[in-house]
């Protein structure tokens, strides 16, 4: 057993936060996580389009405090009582 160890650069790095990365689905590349999501959910390096949530479409079509949501108290309905085959 050594008495002493020699660090290494990767032990010497500050460790970094593991939302800081992320990895683009279709091309596997590292992007910064502020990158991708200033660019809409985006990939800078291969431009693949990930889906972005219903808040973030209106933020994009809407101007900023024009959007009011109405009929927020209606649910979906099932009149045919509709079954699938598939288990969800």
């Amino acid at each position: 057993m050594a008495w002493f160890t020699k660090k290494t650069k990767q032990e010497e790095a500050p460790q970094s936060s593991p939302d800081l990365w992320m990895k683009c689905p279709k091309c596997e590349k590292l992007v910064l996580r502020t990158e991708w999501n200033g660019g809409h959910n985006v990939c800078p390096k291969c431009g693949y389009h990930d889906k972005i949530t219903s808040a973030q479409r209106i933020a994009i079509t809407i101007d900023a405090g024009t959007f009011k949501e109405m009929f927020a108290n209606i649910s979906p309905a099932d009149p045919l009582k509709f079954v699938d085959a598939k288990e969800s």
